[in-house]
């Protein structure tokens, strides 16, 4: 913990001179506590080009102080506002705009000035960029330019549409990430529509749509567009479930096409975290198509029935399961399994055949995540663990 100081002592600290202690310095992160922010004006350096900066709540003095920082030469910016100070928002904003075309990457937590948007959107070697737009809709006619290089972009979305107005002259955008989208089937399909008939449908590789609390239901008419992003590796469309009934609506079929179309994914996000209410339409046999088709697949989240289980399966299958065949290179890499809250039957074998089941079809599964440890997603954490001990080497 730093000094405590007293009022005399801050005040005369706020307007002393920056020292350069380390004239040469290139990259700075700084996180502290209130006593000891200030001292952040002591490393201040001509050569500065990466600054990460965490601003905690009721520092003395800390618009000026950050008013004080250089931002000329910098190519990766990065503030995470803990204060819900306004002037703390005004003075990030400020800093923005002082940022010139050397800026390569952004971050920030806090809503931007109009001004500052305004700036942001017009960088021409902005690449990165995660940053929140308040008031989206008042820039549906104003923007002359957004984002020419951009490959990267998160931001929250409050109003419906008005988003793509954003994007109205990307060429390079690799990965998108949405916050509070709605997810209304005739908006899903717009806004992919948009992404579509710019032809980044073929190069975009990573896709995220995210809203914040219980909404609409994920359906499969929501994935449809989405058969045409065949680059995708990161999938992500998620809502949460309201306290009483599961949001996903998804089907065996729908998640078929899904896995037929997406070869390429490496993590699949569908819907929120999986709740305790069954699940309406896929079932444990409905994952299949994901272990035939999408064989770089590590991780998966997605809402699944695991009540309905086989129950021929003779005790030697169940016992010695990976005795059969060795890893190889065309068994799905699929590591870990967000199960949640998942309903799963406790009686007789029924853990050891889920276990099975999962086992047969993405044979590197090691990690159940669940949201209880002592949930019974538990004892079939530990047989899967008991597969993998036993499984034969190449």
């Amino acid at each position: 913990m730093g000094p405590t100081l007293s009022p005399r002592a801050w005040q005369e600290l706020s307007v002393i001179k920056p020292a350069h202690l380390l004239p040469t310095l290139q990259s700075l992160e700084w996180y502290s506590g209130t006593d000891t922010f200030i001292y952040i004006n002591l490393f201040r350096s001509p050569r500065l080009t990466s600054l990460n900066v965490w601003v905690v709540p009721d520092i003395p003095n800390v618009v000026p102080i950050l008013a004080s920082l250089p931002v000329q030469t910098l190519e990766e910016m990065r503030f995470l506002d803990l204060s819900g100070d306004r002037a703390v928002q005004d003075a990030i904003s400020d800093l923005v705009l002082r940022t010139t075309t050397a800026l390569r990457s952004i971050e920030v937590s806090s809503d931007l000035s109009d001004a500052a948007i305004r700036h942001v959107t017009r960088l021409p070697n902005l690449s990165d960029a995660s940053v929140r737009f308040a008031n989206l809709e008042q820039w549906e006619t104003s923007l002359d330019t957004t984002f020419p290089a951009l490959r990267t972009l998160e931001t929250r979305v409050d109003t419906n549409g008005v988003w793509k107005y954003l994007m109205q002259d990307m060429r390079s955008l690799k990965s998108l990430v949405l916050h509070s989208f709605p997810l209304q089937t005739e908006e899903v399909a717009d806004a992919f529509g948009y992404l579509i008939n710019k032809g980044l449908h073929r190069t975009i590789y990573r896709l995220s749509f995210a809203v914040l609390e219980p909404c609409h239901d994920l359906t499969p008419l929501v994935l449809t567009p989405l058969l045409k992003f065949g680059s995708l590796t990161r999938l992500s469309v998620t809502s949460p479930c309201s306290p009483t009934q599961c949001k996903s609506q998804l089907t065996n079929d729908a998640l078929a096409r899904l896995a037929g179309a997406l070869p390429q994914l490496v993590e699949l996000f569908l819907g929120g975290v999986p709740c305790g209410s069954p699940a309406r339409g896929i079932t444990l046999a409905g994952l299949v198509p994901l272990s035939d088709h999408c064989l770089h697949l590590e991780t998966l989240q997605v809402h699944f029935s695991a009540l309905d289980i086989p129950t021929d399966i003779p005790d030697e299958a169940l016992y010695k399961p990976s005795d059969q065949t060795p890893l190889a290179p065309n068994h799905c890499h699929l590591f870990q399994l967000v199960v949640g809250s998942l309903p799963i039957s406790t009686s007789g074998r029924s853990p050891l055949i889920v276990a099975y089941v999962l086992h047969q079809m993405f044979p590197r599964l090691s990690k159940i995540l669940r949201t209880a440890s002592d949930s019974p997603w538990r004892e079939v954490q530990e047989h899967v663990d008991m597969f993998q001990k036993y499984r034969p080497k190449k």
